[in-house]
């Protein structure tokens, strides 16, 4: 590499620690790179080198052994690692301009920050799932170092994390953080906490919790969370635009001070209002909760806003390119409800899967950019690509309607199906790569299926890997 040196933007893939560590040491300066380490292919495509970007995958990391990162990394991205305990047990060190950090199924860690380092109040973006042991964001040892903790932090996305009980300390300044999003964390009690021992107020005292740039607060699928923060607490957020609190049975306060809710004579919202949207999954839920606010009736002033099970979020979130139906294993969760009357409007879906989910009877998908030719064929300007089903019995037994087409007709050639038994795809003309999803909790990832002479040597050639 130190030959290249007009060489500006390096994608690449390092299959052994003491080749990328040799690259490491002795690489020249680059505007931009995205790097693969990983022994084996790596579960997805190359991103484009859009930033500084490093992702482990599938690399044991044992504290004290020297695994470098580039000085000016800054996005680091480990997926499938194992034997860390935390990300100190990287070289952090090196990495002064680390702004991003995305942790995905590395079931060793613990905390993601075991010890103080500089990244803590550097970093912007974290995002973590699938971390079956994860008990805490930062443990003990960064404790002297709390008020700098995350004070760079813009967004946090936390996704099933089975073990964690609380998210931030109360002692945190997160002034900058503008999106949180936390979702099936099953032991979760608690979004904001004070530290054992350390009350920071009475009772009677009022504690506020500012968040100036707080734009989207998501909390879904928390049945254990009791409360965003303590009775005597608040959440002041002066720019929040949208707020979800979906099968968090146990919550029964929303404690958010909103200062920029305005109301005219009549009592409706004033334009200035930044807040959007309210997505809640029960309208009992919603009638039983408190909102206290010191001069209006919140609750019925953001009536308006209400999103009852959030039917279509399109306006929130944009259109839509992909949806999963994904099956619960045992029972369905407590508040989980079905409505027969509603449909989801996408204009821009491209991939629809449902496997493995043998109840569902009906698919409430409006298409608008359905439109057929005189001979009843998709028109070019259709954006749906691919539908992935599981058997031809469920297709056939399947509602699926449309205010004008038959359209089960209509994207007949679309569909890919998978008989369970022998696991053998049908794909449609043209596909280069097929998912097959496993009832026993497994994903099997084939590559090139058309290229392949036989099924016995894909099976053969495909490995398998844990998914939750």
């Amino acid at each position: 590499m130190s030959k290249f040196n007009k060489l500006e933007v390096f994608e690449g893939w390092f299959c052994n620690m003491g080749d990328w560590n040799m690259y490491v040491g002795q690489r020249k300066e680059l505007y931009k790179y995205s790097i693969f380490v990983c022994p084996l292919d790596p579960s997805i495509d190359i991103p484009w080198a859009s930033s500084k970007l490093v992702l482990f995958e599938r690399i044991e990391i044992i504290s004290g052994d020297a695994i470098m990162l580039p000085y000016d990394i800054q996005q680091l991205h480990l997926k499938h690692c194992y034997g860390a305990r935390s990300l100190n047990d990287i070289r952090l060190g090196d990495a002064n301009d680390l702004k991003g950090c995305t942790v995905e199924d590395c079931f060793d860690l613990v905390s993601i920050f075991s010890s103080k380092c500089d990244q803590l109040k550097e970093l912007e973006s974290l995002t973590l799932r699938n971390l079956a042991n994860l008990e805490v964001l930062v443990g003990i040892g960064v404790r002297e170092s709390s008020l700098s903790t995350f004070s760079s932090l813009k967004e946090i996305t936390l996704c099933r994390s089975p073990k964690i009980k609380k998210l931030f300390a109360a002692d945190w300044v997160l002034h900058n953080l503008e999106k949180i999003e936390v979702s099936g964390c099953l032991e979760l009690e608690e979004i904001i906490t004070e530290p054992d021992g350390e009350g920071m107020g009475t009772n009677n005292d009022s504690i506020e919790f500012k968040f100036p740039k707080l734009t989207s607060l998501i909390l879904a699928n928390l049945p254990k969370l009791k409360g965003i923060c303590s009775e005597n607490a608040v959440m002041v957020c002066n720019s929040l635009q949208v707020i979800e609190i979906s099968n968090c049975p146990k919550v029964k306060r929303i404690p958010l001070l909103l200062p920029q809710l305005k109301v005219d004579g009549e009592g409706k919202l004033y334009p200035s209002n930044t807040l959007q949207e309210i997505r809640m999954q029960t309208e009992d839920w919603w009638e039983s909760v408190e909102w206290k606010h010191p001069s209006l009736n919140v609750k019925n002033v953001v009536q308006p806003l209400i999103n009852p099970y959030g039917l279509v979020w399109s306006a929130a979130v944009g259109p839509s390119s992909t949806i999963y139906y994904t099956h619960y294993s045992g029972e369905q969760p407590d508040g989980c409800v079905i409505i027969e009357n509603a449909v989801m409007v996408c204009n821009s879906l491209q991939v629809i899967e449902i496997s493995n989910c043998p109840k569902v009877k009906r698919i409430p998908l409006y298409l608008p950019q359905l439109e057929v030719d005189d001979e009843g064929k998709l028109s070019p300007s259709n954006t749906l690509q691919e539908i992935r089903v599981r058997t031809t019995d469920w297709w056939e037994s399947v509602e699926w309607e449309h205010p004008i087409l038959n359209v089960k007709n209509v994207v007949q050639p679309l569909l890919k199906f998978c008989n369970r038994n022998d696991l053998e795809w049908r794909p449609a003309v043209g596909s280069s790569s097929v998912t097959v999803t496993h009832s026993s909790g497994y994903a099997l990832e084939w590559a090139n299926v058309a290229s392949w002479p036989t099924m016995q040597q894909l099976t053969h050639m495909a490995n398998w890997q844990s998914v939750s």
